[in-house]
């Protein structure tokens, strides 16, 4: 199965330092974002284009280093409940049979990630992250999952008068 998408996350929350290199943080993300996906399904192709929204709550726990005064590298472990909703478009066989459906779903998400910043002044940051999650879908059972390996790339900004 092949499978690309583009899009855009936002992220908003607030940040605890325990000491100078561990932090706890909750954190509220809305993702917007394009994907294609296909496969072969007895030798026919079958192609799924669409929108997706993702909302979601996470708590995560950090650690970070600073190198020098702009450079910062960190990991962080978290859990959360993720939403999503997906308008798509599925086009199936050489004769395009094409069905739109929409679907709006709960996870359960388990992540760990890494990131990078560069402080440009004060308040801030070029920011990158790789970032891995799982999520279970729960119905009586864990039946349906959804995860995968996505990286940010973007800006950082600190709303507080709090020093490194």
């Amino acid at each position: 199965m092949k499978h690309s998408n583009i899009g855009i996350r936002t992220m908003t929350g607030f940040q605890y330092r325990y000491n100078k290199s561990i932090f706890f943080r909750a954190v509220y993300e809305i993702s917007l974002y394009s994907f294609t996906n296909s496969r072969s399904v007895d030798g026919f192709s079958v192609i799924n284009k669409g929108n997706r929204s993702l909302i979601g709550a996470f708590v995560d726990i950090g650690s970070n280093t600073v190198i020098g005064d702009r450079i910062e590298i960190g990991g962080f472990t978290g859990f959360g409940l993720l939403w999503l909703t997906s308008p798509f478009t599925e086009v199936q066989g050489s004769v395009a049979s094409i069905n739109t459906r929409s679907e709006t779903k709960a996870y359960e998400t388990y992540r760990l990630g890494g990131f990078a910043s560069y402080r440009v002044n004060k308040k801030f940051a070029l920011y990158i992250e790789l970032q891995h999650f799982n999520a279970l879908r729960r119905s009586h059972v864990f039946d349906s999952k959804l995860g995968g390996t996505n990286i940010a790339l973007g800006f950082r900004t600190n709303l507080s008068n709090q020093k490194r």
